[in-house]
């Protein structure tokens, strides 16, 4: 069973969940807040675990042996590649952003985002991470990681719900004011 780990996309979603639920049960036992805020001490340990659990299966699941779609090449390179692109460049804007002291990818000090990127939409980290899977996915033709990329974004939704609850817990009138400013939560003009 272990020698076919690597090519069965069911290990992949189960990683992909296992990061999932894990996220979501130490948020939940944190009382509803991040388990790699600086009061949770174990999110330091926690955090490089989870982001890869997350993470790690979205990149992979390409490159294992399953259906591809029957597009043309170029169409599948002219929709991926630009995508792609915009992902890294999504990613590299909002790590310009992070100004705050960090540890091991920790906040020490916690302060609100809002120019640059973070002018245009709130979570603009959620929009590479998984702009940049699902375009390597089309690229690749790889019709079960374009279906969990999907899974996977309706899944970061609900990251995204339950931290912009913490952050207007945390910032206050700062965080809601923010929220008029900048309407678009992942995709601007779309969501």
């Amino acid at each position: 069973m272990l020698n076919n780990f690597g090519s069965n996309p069911i290990s992949w979603i189960g990683l992909f969940l296992l990061g999932y639920i894990t996220t979501m049960v130490l948020w939940g036992v944190n009382r509803g807040k991040w388990f790699f805020s600086e009061e949770y001490k174990m999110g330091k340990y926690l955090n490089p675990i989870i982001l890869f659990l997350l993470n790690i299966p979205a990149y992979v699941f390409p490159f294992i042996n399953q259906p591809r779609f029957g597009l043309p090449t170029l169409a599948v390179l002219l929709i991926g590649i630009p995508m792609l692109a915009l992902g890294v460049a999504v990613k590299i804007l909002a790590g310009r952003n992070k100004t705050a002291k960090t540890t091991l990818g920790l906040a020490v000090e916690r302060k609100l985002f809002t120019s640059g990127i973070y002018g245009v939409t709130r979570h603009p980290i959620y929009l590479a991470v998984n702009l940049m899977p699902l375009s390597l996915a089309i690229i690749l033709k790889a019709t079960y990681a374009v279906c969990f990329d999907a899974f996977r974004l309706i899944a970061y939704l609900t990251f995204i719900f339950l931290e912009e609850k913490q952050l207007e817990e945390e910032f206050g009138e700062e965080y809601r004011e923010y929220k008029e400013k900048v309407r678009w939560r992942l995709i601007p003009y779309l969501f």
